[in-house]
This record gives C-alpha cells, sequence and structure tokens, in this order.
C-alpha cells in the first residue's frame, strides 16, 4: 500500500504546485484572450488532479490510516485508537475539499459553456452537484457535532450554504447578460480559496512553525478563507466595475 500512496502523494504535491503556478496569469490577462484560456485550461487540469488525488488520499487516510502512514514507534491502543480518530478527521476535511474544488472548478467550466451556448443554464448534472455538495456539508456538520469537532461544523455549514446557493442559481433562470462570466469568475476564485486552504493546512508546521498555540490550531484551516472571500470580492467587484 505503501508503494501506492508515496507516488501518490508526489503526484499530488505537483499538481498542487502546478495549480498555483497557473494561479495569478488568468486572474491578471485579459479575459477571453489565448493567455487566459491556455493558462486558464492549465490551471482547470492541475486543480482537478489536485482534487482526485487528494480524494484518494483522503479515502486511504480514512481506510487505513496506519497502513499509509505508519507511526515511528509503537503505539498503546489508546495511542493508536487516538492517531486513527485524528486522521480519519483529517481525511473528512481533505475529502471534502477535494469536492469543493472539483465542484467549483467543474461550474466555472460549465459556467463559460452555457455563455458560448454549448449548454444550458441549469442542467440537470449542474443541479445534481449542487445537491452532492449541499448533502455532503450537511453529513460533515453532522459528523462534527457527533465527533464535537467546531471545524467540521463550521466547513461543513459553510459548503452546504454554498450547495444551497448553487442549486437556488440553478433552478432560476438567468436573465442578467453577464451573469454566465460572473459565474464563472465566483467558482473559479472559489476552488483558488479551497486549493489555498489546503495547501495551508498541509503545510502548517512550515508556515507557522512553533509560532501558533493550540487554541490557535484552527488559523490554518480558517485564514485562506478570512482572506481569500474580501479579495475574491474586491477582485469581483473590481472586474464588474471595469466592465460595465
Amino acid at each position: 500500500m505503501r508503494e501506492f500512496y508515496l507516488p501518490l502523494v508526489t503526484i499530488h504535491i505537483a499538481a498542487g504546485v502546478a495549480s498555483l503556478l497557473t494561479l495569478v496569469p488568468p486572474l491578471v490577462a485579459r479575459k477571453g484572450g489565448a493567455w487566459h484560456r491556455r493558462i486558464g485550461w492549465a490551471f482547470v487540469a492541475a486543480m482537478t488532479l489536485t482534487a482526485v488525488s487528494g480524494l484518494v488520499i483522503a479515502g486511504l487516510w480514512i481506510t487505513v490510516p496506519l497502513i499509509v502512514k505508519p507511526p515511528a514507534k509503537l503505539l498503546s491502543p489508546d495511542e493508536a485508537a487516538a492517531r486513527i480518530a485524528m486522521m480519519r478527521q483529517f481525511g473528512c476535511f481533505l475529502a471534502y475539499l477535494g469536492v469543493l474544488i472539483l465542484q467549483s472548478v467543474t461550474s466555472g467550466v460549465r459556467a463559460v459553456a452555457v455563455g458560448r451556448r454549448r449548454a444550458v443554464h441549469g442542467a440537470l448534472v449542474d443541479r445534481a452537484m449542487a445537491v452532492f455538495v449541499l448533502g455532503t456539508g450537511a453529513a460533515l456538520a453532522i459528523a462534527g457535532i457527533c465527533h464535537s469537532s467546531v471545524l467540521m461544523i463550521v466547513f461543513g455549514a459553510i459548503g452546504g450554504l454554498g450547495g444551497w446557493r448553487d442549486l437556488r442559481y440553478h433552478l432560476r433562470p438567468q436573465t442578467e447578460r453577464r451573469a454566465w462570466l460572473l459565474r464563472h469568475l465566483d467558482s473559479m476564485l472559489g476552488a483558488v480559496i479551497a486549493a489555498l486552504t489546503a495547501f495551508s493546512v498541509f503545510n502548517a508546521d512550515r508556515l507557522f512553525g512553533a509560532a501558533l498555540p493550540d487554541d490557535l490550531a484552527f488559523l490554518p484551516w480558517v485564514l485562506p478563507t478570512l482572506i481569500g472571500v474580501p479579495a475574491a470580492r474586491a477582485y469581483r467587484a473590481r472586474y464588474t466595475r471595469s466592465e460595465s
């Protein structure tokens, strides 16, 4: 199993680095231009590979945690149980981030297809994705309640609310001429925030070291959202003003 897990982690890291490298160019390039499209597709491919590999890794953490990440020393039964519980909880977070990234990237690509009349607004696949995100968010929140995890509750609630908003969006006719473009921007920026969250969590030790006390260990999880959401709204507002 380790022979499969370690190369998978390497692929996941490489895809994550590629997604970060292709993050900025589509934001600053002229929308719809050749540079925007080419780098944008590279970003979509890297993000998709990051999410899919992350989902597989999360599945392994949930199902066989001590096999893919064996402890450095022999653990007592209580220590082993605590380690398994911690890895499974972390695996649930990672899996949900993968779901959010896939949904956001797919939604962004679908929005462009709708704008170019290659797809219809509110298609069954779009509604199904929204329902799936809503359901998985609710499941994560319920699991958080069962395990007394505030982070799971908060992330599940945020994701579930996003799924509900997506469902409402797809159920309502969109008469605004640029609705598809704004949807594309919102979806891709949402994928960026989810990817930066995964990067922050996986590299928390390198980013923060021992500077964070235990009661602030949640910061790597929430900091990308606290910074990214206002930044995304500002970028969207600035782009909207420039195009009006």
